[in-house]
């Protein structure tokens, strides 16, 4: 993570804009806490330490929560070395979150000051083991030679009485606002003047962007996830309220104040096995941006972006040829991993078994990781460079790319754009080289490069980093790199190398301002005709264009 000009800065846009509260009514005196080493102790330095940490709970469910905090002075750090730490104590009991003793058990958990993030002062802290349908009274405090010292509020939260995502809601969709009525999608966005009068939503229960291929055996729909693209997690129900499944459409119902994220529904069978899954996203604005020379007309902003310049969530980031996105950073300056309402699945190899179009929809949270080795004794390549599993590859018999009509010139059923747009064509005749990309710089200040449009209007590409096709992890080089696919594949142009799919890329070469290049060979990037070692498996952005 790189750290950027100023910490203050960046601490208290972070507590204006996530938070949404200000640090005030701290005691300025310590409040021992009865049980400690160093009863009754005193700060005897400079710094008020009940007045430099912020602290809110999200993602509460039935047995779990995670307590989130932004250290305002990075300083106090020094001061949490030597067996400090900052931390929650709770209880069941009200106006006892502070003692050791009380009617109920008081419980305290901290981080140490190798815990938190160095450069943005932020942590988090999970407990478990709660009891649902509980209110729970807490404090935050920062512990120093033994000393605790308080913030002044107790705050509160309760847990959950049963998981909300298993219990579907009775809406009424006679008049439900049909978001698949001229046209089916993998996503559906709902921007806040769509749902000015509205808040109940529907869509046919069809296989993405063919209206056609009617789902069977239905029994149930759920929320897989929400999140409000923010390094918190986002308490369940907090983006979608309610859904359900009634007559053949999924139906779902928005909070009465408008909240911007992205969330997932899905259909599953009797058996509880997902069979379709729709991306809801919720970008507050975004404007149709038309680029230069008749290239045509694409969105201000990334696919599951809230941001239209990576100063908020970058976007989701996508296997190439999947539907089904994953999560991103929050912000290409601050570089912060985005956290939803439940936990992910880890990834998994791509296998014979698993690398298959049939089985990624069905597990539309799991990342599938390319198995692709070298054997040092063979000499040779085995696996596959792909996460859509091609045998003849995996033994090196053929260079064959399997599975092309994923994406396409024509939108596919698997493209995850909205209907009416598609991930854009690539190639010599692709839309960036349409457009007339050119060199351009990309700074830390803004992390994002730029293309002029009409007039004084801009087109903003955050450096938004990715997701690594060796392991499904974020790829740390958001503010430094931005990857977006296109809807094409490359020419097989290496032996052994096959399923390279085309993108643009633009990164730091020198920092702290460089140009576009191509890999490491350094040449000047021509945007849409990248073929680099870059393969499907990897999670980038997608930026849509319209159908016209």
């Amino acid at each position: 993570m790189k750290i950027l000009n100023s910490f203050f800065s960046r601490t208290a846009l972070a507590v204006l804009l996530v938070f949404g509260l200000a640090v005030a009514g701290c005691k300025k005196t310590p409040v021992p806490d009865n049980g400690n080493d160093n009863p009754g102790g005193t700060d005897t330095g400079n710094t008020d330490y009940s007045k430099v940490l912020s602290m809110e709970v999200s993602g509460i469910d039935m047995n779990t929560a995670i307590f989130n905090g932004i250290l305002l002075d990075r300083e106090v750090l020094v001061d949490l070395e030597e067996g400090g730490e900052i931390g929650v104590s709770y209880t069941e009991a009200k106006d006892y979150s502070k003692e050791t003793e009380g009617p109920r058990p008081v419980i305290k958990k901290g981080v140490s000051a190798e815990k938190i993030d160095q450069s943005t002062g932020v942590f988090s802290i999970p407990v478990s083991e709660l009891t649902k349908g509980t209110t729970y009274y807490y404090s935050s405090y920062i512990k120093i030679d033994g000393t605790y010292y308080y913030t002044e509020d107790e705050k509160s939260f309760k847990t959950l009485e049963d998981n909300p995502y298993e219990k579907p809601s009775d809406l009424d969709l006679s008049s439900a606002i049909d978001l698949s009525g001229s046209e089916s999608s993998n996503c559906y966005v709902i921007t806040s003047e769509d749902c000015k009068d509205k808040k109940v939503f529907k869509f046919a229960a069809v296989k993405g962007n063919d209206k056609s291929q009617q789902l069977s055996g239905v029994a149930s729909a759920t929320i897989l996830w929400e999140s409000a693209g923010n390094y918190m997690k986002t308490d369940k129900c907090n983006i979608i309220k309610g859904f359900c499944y009634k007559d053949g459409y999924v139906g779902f119902e928005l909070p009465s104040s408008y909240k911007t994220g992205n969330a997932a529904l899905a259909v599953k069978d009797a058996g509880g096995n997902i069979l379709w899954s729709w991306h809801i996203w919720l970008p507050g604005e975004f404007k149709e941006q038309v680029y230069p020379n008749n290239a045509g007309i694409m969105m201000d902003r990334n696919l599951g972006a809230t941001s239209d310049r990576g100063d908020g969530d970058c976007g989701l980031l996508y296997q190439w040829g999947r539907k089904d996105p994953f999560l991103g950073y929050s912000g290409a300056q601050q570089g912060m991993a985005v956290e939803s309402s439940v936990s992910w699945p880890g990834a998994v190899y791509s296998t014979l078994e698993r690398g298959t179009i049939d089985w990624a929809v069905a597990h539309p949270m799991t990342f599938l990781v390319i198995s692709n080795f070298y054997d040092e004794n063979s000499g040779k390549r085995t696996g596959n460079n792909d996460w859509l599993y091609n045998p003849a590859a995996a033994d090196g018999s053929t260079e064959a790319m399997i599975g092309r009509e994923r994406w396409g010139s024509e939108k596919t059923i698997y493209d995850p754009c909205p209907a009416g747009w598609k991930v854009p064509n690539g190639g010599e005749q692709g839309f960036w080289n349409t457009a007339g990309f050119k060199i351009t710089k990309l700074t830390r200040i803004t992390a994002a490069i730029t293309h002029p449009l009409t007039g004084s209007e801009i087109a903003y590409y955050p450096a938004a980093g990715s997701r690594s096709s060796s392991d499904g992890e974020l790829s740390g080089k958001v503010g430094g790199k931005g990857s977006y696919w296109t809807a094409h594949t490359s020419v097989i142009y290496k032996p052994n190398y096959t399923s390279t799919a085309l993108y643009f890329v633009f990164n730091f070469q020198d920092w702290p301002v460089g140009t576009i290049t191509e890999g490491a060979n350094g040449e000047t990037a021509n945007f849409s005709t990248y073929k680099g070692r870059f393969n499907p498996g990897e999670g980038c952005s997608v930026r849509c264009v319209k159908i016209q």
